[in-house]
């Protein structure tokens, strides 16, 4: 009722103030006394700020209270929202302190977001990754989640987005993913022993080749060497840039002074049997600083080589083929690997694969070297060979 009259008054208000102003305009123009048209001009002004304020308040008496009163339950919803959200993060969190349950992160940590954050795999490929750990986590434990967590807050868990339980599940791995590089780098270096940055660079590049200029890295170098990043980062790329020259000038030297009319080059390969390239990878990999295991003669896994340097042990399947190489190689090659408790499996061949060869090997995690990588290995030595395996 109060809030009506108000508006009437100010409507009013608003018309007397016209009607003022034409009666000033027309008593101005006819030089009549204007006294009664500036005095209703006067009152019509003063009554419409009046009314235009007292509209101003109320809505401001009205307005203010429930701002406060939307602001208070919104403040509830997020911080019951909030609350659900913890609660989940938590159980996760819970979860991942199952014995079996972090090693099953650390290894996804290795095999994919170590690839991640060097850039070997795409984000979309990495998302889908995440997404099939999403899978297994829930169905390898739904009923511990279940039994750890309210049901209503299950029910809200459960009808949130993909994108919501993924992030959680970076959430967890950004909290350890640092901790399992760090271990992951001291089974290789032991940094207490080098008395030089040079000497530990030396060694750090040997195992990771050009995979060690990669700045998430030596980020791990320099934090577990406890040495200034940009000393470290200058450091590795001086050594590196001084063992490229080293082998441009070798490679040099042989091409121009060898007097080995048999030189190792992809046309010297294409001229072995297959248990040739077989004794010749070993070499040449010994040369690399790598130890070769013996394997029986009567080998049914799939396995030419085993190779290993540090804590890493390389299973390796080598076919000298003039045709491509198939599917059948890879699958041998993951079934070696799993038998002999490898970290890695690895094809080696002077040929080329079939595209199903290459997709079973994307994914499995095998590398595939095929008759370019193979050249690459022959002419760029260790550092090249490096970079695949680390």
């Amino acid at each position: 009722m109060l809030e009506g009259l108000i508006f009437i008054l100010l409507f009013l208000s608003v018309l007397a103030t016209i009607v003022s102003l034409v009666w000033l305009t027309v008593g101005h123009v006819l030089r009549k006394d204007t006294k009664k048209a500036l005095l209703v001009l006067q009152i019509a002004v003063i009554a419409g700020i009046s009314s235009f304020l007292a509209i101003a308040s109320v809505i401001f008496l009205f307005l203010v209270p429930a701002f406060i009163v939307y602001r208070i339950l919104a403040g509830l919803s997020k911080r019951k929202q909030r609350e659900k959200d913890e609660a989940i993060d938590g159980v996760m969190g819970q979860l991942f302190q199952e014995e079996e349950m972090k090693t099953k992160l650390y290894d996804f940590i290795l095999q994919h977001t170590r690839r991640f954050d060097l850039h070997e795999i795409s984000a979309t490929e990495y998302d889908h990754s995440l997404g099939l750990l999403l899978q297994y986590i829930f169905l390898r434990a739904e009923p511990t989640i279940k039994a750890s967590i309210d049901e209503k807050i299950y029910s809200y868990w459960r009808k949130k987005p993909l994108e919501y339980n993924k992030n959680l599940i970076m959430a967890q791995i950004d909290k350890v993913k640092k901790e399992v590089y760090f271990r992951e780098m001291e089974k290789i270096i032991d940094v207490k022993k080098y008395e030089t940055i040079e000497d530990l660079v030396k060694d750090y590049l040997d195992y990771y080749g050009a995979k060690g200029l990669h700045p998430a890295n030596i980020e791990v170098l320099s934090e577990l060497a406890q040495e200034d990043f940009s000393e470290m980062r200058a450091a590795v790329e001086a050594e590196y840039t001084r063992i490229k020259e080293q082998q441009r000038l070798q490679l040099l030297e042989n091409h121009l002074f060898s007097k080995d009319s048999s030189k190792k080059d992809i046309k010297y390969v294409d001229s072995l049997s297959g248990l040739e390239f077989e004794d010749f990878l070993k070499d040449l990999f010994i040369s690399y600083g790598y130890s070769v295991e013996d394997l029986p003669y009567s080998n049914d896994y799939g396995a030419d080589l085993i190779i290993s340097k540090g804590a890493k042990r390389i299973v390796i399947q080598a076919k000298n083929y003039q045709g491509t190489v198939g599917n059948k190689a890879v699958q041998e090659v993951v079934s070696a690997k799993i038998y002999y408790k490898c970290d890695v499996a690895m094809v080696i061949t002077n040929s080329s694969y079939t595209e199903n060869a290459i997709k079973t090997a994307q994914a499995s995690g095998v590398i595939l070297v095929d008759r370019t990588g193979l050249e690459r290995i022959l002419q760029e030595g260790s550092m090249y060979f490096n970079s695949l395996v680390s």
